[in-house]
């Protein structure tokens, strides 16, 4: 066996999606894995990849909803000119059927002078599941302290850079603890999990997160957001309480299950401990629990624009 045909097989013998581009782009070799994804996932003819260019096939992918093409076209790009060493990238390919993940990896090399470009894809949809698992609810499905934790500290380094507003939304349920003694924990748990389904869908933005902080607190980031804005979801999440109308007449001053908030805002450019603006809807959500419950406790600023110099404790 020639040189060239060993190490083709050794390429087609790999699980991982192998292709191989010159410095413009073009496809110069596709290995057998990359041939059998397209053949279970397309409905169209098998491709002749010797007769296509791979920045052509991501510029034509391009679109509006997904930025993430134009990343990996520029990552691939500068690997193929030379002028970075490596690129990686993660990336959703879903289909109908499953959710799936890979990881793009592209590396430099030379033969005869010239230099090629090795784009592999990895399936990393176990790793990738695992870790949404990690960051997930068991009970409630909704995002765990590990991913408030995470998401917290990436929006607030967001919004400094921005130089946006971020706000918090402490949420607890009220007497929680009474519901649970009086209807057992079965309907607690269902009374959770009912809640939480309705108020996961009051935010949708990829700056947005609805989380269970702990027992019966629950969390919203919302970054890109000033108190005002906030306190438009605080007007709905009482709404949504009052919907659901969970009864709990054997239980004493309320004949429905209702919950206090807290809220905070800041800009994070004026604040060097993010800690600062958890412990401010706290301090809220207590003095709303002090003074009624079933009602939201927050900062206003002092103008209709929020800006750091009027958002400011």
């Amino acid at each position: 066996m020639d040189e060239v045909g060993f190490f083709n097989n050794a390429l087609d013998a790999l699980p991982e999606h192998i292709c191989i581009i010159n410095n413009i782009g073009d496809i110069v070799f596709v290995n057998q894995a990359w041939v059998d994804f397209e053949l279970n996932n397309s409905s169209t003819q098998s491709t002749d990849w010797h007769k296509i260019n791979y920045f052509d096939i991501c510029k034509n992918s391009i679109s509006e909803d997904n930025d993430d093409i134009s990343l990996i076209l520029s990552g691939i790009e500068a690997v193929a000119s030379q002028n970075s060493p490596s690129f990686s990238f993660e990336y959703p390919c879903h289909s109908p059927d499953n959710h799936r993940w890979f990881s793009l990896n592209c590396t430099p090399f030379k033969s005869n002078q010239k230099t090629y470009t090795l784009v592999q894809h990895v399936n990393i949809t176990q790793k990738k599941q695992a870790d949404i698992n990690s960051n997930i609810d068991a009970l409630t499905g909704v995002a765990n302290r590990r991913s408030f934790d995470e998401f917290f500290q990436k929006e607030w380094l967001r919004c400094a850079r921005s130089l946006s507003p971020i706000s918090l939304i402490i949420i607890d349920i009220d007497d929680f603890k009474a519901f649970n003694d009086t209807y057992g924990h079965v309907k607690g748990d269902w009374c959770l999990k009912t809640i939480c389904n309705e108020l996961k869908q009051l935010v949708n933005r990829p700056s947005d997160l609805f989380c269970r902080y702990g027992g019966e607190e629950f969390i919203y980031v919302l970054g890109n957001t000033s108190s005002k804005q906030a306190q438009e979801i605080c007007t709905k999440i009482h709404q949504v309480l009052k919907e659901l109308n969970i009864k709990r007449d054997a239980i004493k001053d309320s004949i429905r299950v209702t919950v206090s908030a807290g809220l905070a805002c800041v800009h994070p450019s004026n604040f060097n401990n993010k800690i600062d603006l958890l412990e401010y809807a706290d301090k809220y959500l207590y003095t709303a629990k002090s003074q009624g419950k079933n009602t939201t406790r927050c900062h206003y600023c002092e103008s209709e624009i929020c800006s750091p110099k009027n958002c400011s404790y």
